[in-house]
């Protein structure tokens, strides 16, 4: 292949469906979400399918080569667009106890010195090369679940503070926010007013019922991100996420 005019291409965000992952809290309703997608298949890490009834899924994996099995199986014939992996935080220690299996360790920790979760950090990037075949062989959108977890956030520029982040290994969370065109966090928008608890104080109360949001950009409380223009801040409804990610409505 030449490198002159002939060979120059116009970019199309449309060409392959995304690789996608939603994290947020604890019953919030990731597995819901996600089960609007169109034709999914789940890869369930966790028993968060119990409450979603009429999704289909793959059995729970006990093993690694369970994992690379399952997703293996869907480069044959099938009808299925979306794939569901229920939640990559669980997915962790499988790939984890591989590594340690692999180098005749009893745990990843005891191969010392970091170089475990640096062989586990390679392993998972070829799993996502496989997973990106599946999107451009198959035409399926990949979406990971996960758990958040509040972490101190060392900014070079000011001073150290919490916030959510993903319940991952900071190898693998790393690679995820590399490697996905979205990354999610899912919470409760909780409106609040103050009102006075005498003596000059003034008291914050929670008014009204709490909604379940979307956030898709980076904040000093959350990390996210997204390729799509979407807006800030959107419904945690599938409807309203496919509309936000075509562009739609988005002012």
């Amino acid at each position: 292949m030449g490198f002159d005019l002939k060979s120059i291409s116009v970019t199309n965000r449309d060409k392959f469906k995304p690789i996608m992952c939603l994290y947020g809290v604890e019953g919030i309703g990731k597995t819901t979400f996600a089960a609007g997608a169109e034709k999914p298949i789940f890869l369930p890490t966790e028993d968060g399918l119990v409450s979603t009834p009429g999704v289909h899924a793959f059995p729970t994996p006990q093993s690694w080569d369970d994992v690379r099995e399952a997703c293996g199986s869907l480069a044959g014939d099938h009808d299925y667009k979306t794939l569901v992996i229920d939640t990559v935080d669980w997915l962790e220690p499988l790939l984890f106890a591989e590594i340690a299996k692999e180098q005749g360790k009893t745990s990843i920790e005891d191969i010392g010195y970091g170089k475990g979760y640096a062989m586990a950090a390679e392993k998972f990037r070829k799993f996502l090369s496989a997973l990106d075949a599946l999107r451009k062989k198959k035409d399926m959108t990949v979406l990971f679940l996960a758990h958040s977890a509040i972490k101190k956030y060392d900014a070079p520029d000011t001073d150290p503070y919490d916030r959510f982040q993903l319940k991952l290994n900071k190898h693998i969370s790393a690679i995820v926010m590399e490697a996905c065109d979205a990354v999610l966090f899912a919470n409760w928008q909780v409106q609040v007013t103050k009102q006075d608890g005498g003596f000059n104080r003034k008291i914050t109360k929670a008014i009204g019922e709490s909604e379940r949001v979307l956030y898709t950009s980076h904040s000093p409380t959350h990390d996210a991100k997204n390729r799509f223009s979407m807006p800030d801040r959107i419904d945690l409804d599938w409807e309203a996420f496919a509309t936000a990610m075509k562009g739609e409505n988005n002012g």
